[in-house]
Parts: C-alpha cells; structure tokens; sequence
C-alpha cells in the first residue's frame, strides 16, 4: 500500500499484512473519536462529532503521514440523553471500549498513538485513560481535545467568540466538510430561559433538558450559543489552523 501525504490511511481499509508493515515503519497511528448518534440542535446532523473527527483525520494527513484506526463512536455524552436519537454509553464502559483500543494497538507493537476527541465529556476518562496505559505500557500517548485546538487556533487567527454546542463555530467546521448537511432553514439559538455564563462556557451542564420550561437546563433546541452568523470560510480557517496545531504537536512528540 502506498501512502503520501494528502491522503491518510484509514487501518480500517488496509489487510492485516499492510497494518504489520505500518507498525515497522513507526508511523503515527490517530484514535479519532466522534460521536455518531448525539444531537446538535435542529439543524446539525447527529453524526456532527463523527464528520468532524473524518476532517481532522483528512486534514492533518495534508502535513504528516498518518494511519487513521475507525473512529470510535460512542462515548460518555449524558448532556445530550434526553434527546432523542442521542445514543451513548457510561463513562465506564467508554473506558473500557478506548483501553481494549489502545491495548491492542499496542500489543501489535505501536509506539507512536495520539487520540483526537471531538467531545467534552468525554475528556475525563480519556485522560484516565491515558494515564493507564502510559503507566502499563511506559509509552506516551498524545490527547488531543478539540476544545484546546479551538482555542489555540482563535487566537493565532484573531477570532472572536466561544464554542461551544452546535453553535457558530461548530456549525462553520460542518460547513467546511459539507454544506448540504446543515439545515440553514431550521436554525434556531439558545432559548431565553437558557443563557451560558462564563462559568458555563467551559462546561455543559448536566443534564440538558428539552421539555420542562422549568428547568434551569431547559433548553428546547439543543443548541447552545447563536449559530446564525455560521459560515463556511470560518470553518475552513480553524480547521486548517488546527491541523497545523496538531502536526506541530506532533512534531514535539516525536521529533
């Protein structure tokens, strides 16, 4: 199998042979983790983790060769339940499900792994994770969080604003991946009786809660933040920034 750069190797797609020549040559191997199945207001799909996850996947491989293992699916989102078509797991078995990931890539003889989490919640258990097996192993295994990569990338860009839940800069990323999948006519913000503060701004409350207008989590749309002002331009900037955040770190790493 020929790899360059441009287009990542997705382990997925490769014969058992061409993933053990893979392993010889120490090339970095990415956990992508997207949720496929967790809502993200009434215009986003609920596969938005998942594409986001593919993208970074594809844009990082534009500087660095990489092997892509499938994106890991499901995970800890208990914001979002009450949502229907919102499918997780508990953060235990989440845990479970990324340790038997990683364990068995590095009993295949990887030494080089870094995960890419598209969540919030998320994050918790990947950092235990990696303390695990950094610990078992005795290998480092780089986490990379959106959420620190949206920040680093805002700043060297010099935009404004947050991000955080199906909201402009979230929506801008998916329409950088594809627009037809934004629903433009169905674009609604946060509800009054719901407004992020600063405090809030780094931590979605949980539960979110889509019925009970006595809740103070209720929040009918699912979305948190103004995605109105949304666009495609945006999305491509921080994606491309990010991914040179991430190759950089990379570098770091594995110099």
């Amino acid at each position: 199998m020929e790899d360059k750069i441009g287009s990542p190797a997705w382990l997925e797609e490769m014969t058992w042979r061409e993933f053990a020549d893979v392993i010889k040559d120490n090339k970095i191997i990415v956990i992508p983790v997207g949720a496929a199945a967790k809502e993200h207001g009434p215009h986003l799909p609920l596969n938005t983790d998942y594409l986001l996850a593919r993208e970074f996947v594809q844009r990082v491989s534009r500087h660095v060769e990489i092997i892509a293992a499938p994106v890991i699916r499901f995970g800890y989102y208990p914001a979002f339940a009450s949502y229907p078509g919102s499918l997780g797991i508990s953060d235990t078995l989440f845990y479970e499900l990324v340790y038997s990931v990683l364990t068995g890539l590095v009993n295949f003889g990887v030494e080089k792994v870094a995960i890419l989490n598209t969540g919030v919640s998320t994050t918790p258990m990947l950092e235990k994770v990696v303390r695990t097996i950094e610990d078992e192993f005795n290998i480092t295994v780089l986490l990379l969080n959106i959420r620190d990569l949206f920040y680093k990338a805002k700043t060297e860009l010099g935009l404004t604003g947050d991000i955080s839940h199906a909201d402009a800069m979230e929506t801008s990323l998916v329409m950088a991946i594809d627009e037809n999948v934004v629903r433009l006519d169905r674009i609604e913000g946060t509800s009054a009786a719901f407004k992020l503060n600063s405090e809030l701004a780094h931590s979605i409350p949980l539960p979110l809660d889509p019925d009970d207008p006595d809740s103070p989590a209720y929040c009918p749309s699912g979305v948190l933040g103004d995605p109105a002002h949304a666009n495609k331009e945006t999305g491509d900037r921080l994606f491309n920034e990010m991914a040179l955040i991430i190759n950089s770190k990379f570098k770091e790493k594995w110099a």
